[in-house]
């Protein structure tokens, strides 16, 4: 459409839904544009809606001018293309002012939130109102969205997020309203206790889909457990990782461990908890300086940390979790150290670290950083885990706004695969990755999330300086070159960056061909978020 064009859409836009939610000067469109992965695109413009009604008319009125729009809920998916549209020219849709959390049921233990709804919202939320209540939080910060992160199927710490939500609202490109599961019913009081309703399951469709924007949807909350836990192992010897792997999946599908294990490597630790004890250090009179910088990064390399390492959380009452914890400890015996926190013994520890008992005062920096990772598996949102997007590139830390890595020099990209949960498997594609991470001069920073009883994620970050054009152009080639040799391995990615989505998509595909004809029904004119996990 040309400019004339593009600005009767503009000015029907703002009339239908009020000029302050229009949004086109070029410096606020260039924050929109900026990313951590150093990507590219043409925005026209940016809408930002604060109602279901609001995105209803937005819609119609991108059919009548036949318009792609490109929704998000926060705009938070640093790594995989932040807000960026997939493909240049798509009038923004920016979610992040539907924050209402509209409901919450106390007898059936759920909320309905719409998708500016983020992690910190929530839990202040229920805190405030005295709400009993935990959800299970991801480690990406507070201000990441729930329903967003859930739609393109992020991992809770403990759990699947998708599987928590129920009920979906949802504007179509055809610019009708869906409602799933029983929610179409005006008269329905189960819309959100049985997600799945009557007929076929339509709630899948819209997890990373293109069809239409999700406005709102129910998510799961739970009470807290009687009794909570987090072991932490650090493995002895590199050769026995395999072995280290396998004990794990073991402890796993016999229920010893009912939460998500994470397994990472010696860098993903060091870029974790290398900028916390910066801080700690920092703020205790040891200056902000470059020494401090190198002296604190150089200590991941000593015995004190190893080549691989898992955190799993226990929850249950006492007996059980007491049970869990002697069953893990009996199964690494002899190839992890095995620890072990509760709130008890981090504060017992704590208070004799402060009283000068000399083993627990020379902890007492480490105690400190564990700590918001230890409530993190409690279901408490952090920031912490931003600071890591900030550390591997020199000079960056500590960054002027830890809130938006989108605003830095530091570059991220993911490679994010599942595999196969037995040793074996996960050896040949860890050493896989580290090959080809080596080839273009990268480290990567591995985590192995251990899903379900059979199955891995893996979040394997690559950072770069995004002031390095040559940098850039190694990273997006090392990335693009991983998913390329590990899919011939078997090995698939469950998300990819906006600019890899030719990567997993076979136009000879029935499967994506299917994807590709709903679009004629939901979205006929092809306007809502084109090329996402789509052939169109």
């Amino acid at each position: 459409m040309d400019s004339s064009g593009y600005s009767e859409a503009l000015s029907a836009w703002a009339q239908a839904i009020g000029e302050g939610k229009v949004v086109n000067a070029p410096d606020s469109i260039e924050l929109y544009r900026q990313n951590v992965t150093g990507l590219e695109r043409e925005i026209p413009g940016i809408l930002v809606p604060t109602s279901t009604e609001d995105v209803q008319r937005i819609v119609e009125i991108a059919n009548q001018y036949m318009l792609p729009l490109w929704a998000f809920s926060t705009g938070r998916n640093w790594g995989m293309g932040s807000k960026l549209p997939a493909k240049n020219g798509c009038t923004i849709v920016d979610l992040h002012k539907m924050d209402k959390i509209r409901h919450v049921d106390t007898t059936h233990n759920y909320a309905v939130i719409e998708p500016g709804v983020t992690q910190g919202m929530l839990w202040e939320h229920l805190r405030s109102r005295n709400l009993n209540y935990v959800f299970d939080a991801t480690g990406s910060g507070r201000d990441t969205s729930i329903i967003g992160n859930a739609l393109d199927m992020g991992k809770g710490y403990n759990s699947e997020r998708f599987e928590s939500l129920s009920g979906l609202e949802v504007v179509l490109g055809n610019g009708k309203i869906l409602r799933t599961g029983f929610g179409h019913f005006a008269e329905s009081n189960s819309t959100y206790l049985y997600k799945y309703g009557i007929g076929p399951h339509l709630d899948g469709l819209f997890a990373q889909s293109n069809y239409g924007i999700v406005t709102s949807a129910g998510f799961k909350l739970d009470p807290p457990s009687k009794c909570h836990a987090v072991f932490i192992c650090n493995l002895n010897k590199k050769g026995d990782f395999p072995h280290f792997m396998d004990i794990l999946a073991k402890l796993r599908r016999n229920g010893d461990v009912n939460t998500v294990v994470h397994i990472s490597n010696r860098a993903r630790t060091r870029i974790s908890l290398a900028p916390l004890l910066y801080d700690y250090f920092s703020k205790n009179g040891a200056g902000n300086n470059a020494e401090l910088y190198a002296a604190i990064d150089s200590r991941f390399e000593g015995p004190e940390f190893s080549d691989w390492s898992a955190l799993g959380g226990l929850a249950g009452s006492k007996l059980e979790v007491t049970q869990s914890i002697m069953k893990v400890v009996m199964a690494m015996r002899g190839i992890a150290k095995f620890t072990v926190f509760t709130d008890s013994l981090i504060k017992t520890a704590k208070w004799l670290g402060n009283h000068g008992i000399p083993y627990f005062k020379k902890q007492k920096p480490l105690l400190e950083v564990i700590e918001p990772v230890y409530n993190l598996t409690k279901g408490i949102p952090t920031n912490v885990s931003l600071k890591s997007v900030f550390w591997p590139v020199q000079g960056e830390y500590p960054p002027q706004n830890m809130m938006e890595p989108d605003w830095s020099h530091s570059g991220l990209s993911h490679y994010l695969p599942i595999v196969p949960n037995d040793g074996a498997t996960v050896q040949r594609t860890t050493d896989a990755i580290e090959a080809i991470f080596s080839e273009f001069g990268f480290s990567p920073f591995i985590t192995l999330n251990m899903i379900n009883k059979e199955a891995l994620e893996g979040v394997v970050n690559l950072s770069f300086d995004r002031r390095s054009v040559e940098q850039k152009q190694k990273a997006q080639d090392c990335i693009q070159k991983v998913h390329t040799e590990l899919m011939k391995e078997g090995i698939l990615p469950f998300r990819v960056g906006i600019q890899n989505r030719e990567l997993i998509t076979d136009e000879n595909d029935p499967y994506w061909q299917t994807i590709r004809d709903l679009k004629s029904v939901l979205d006929p004119n092809n306007i809502m978020n084109p090329g996402r996990y789509n052939l169109i």
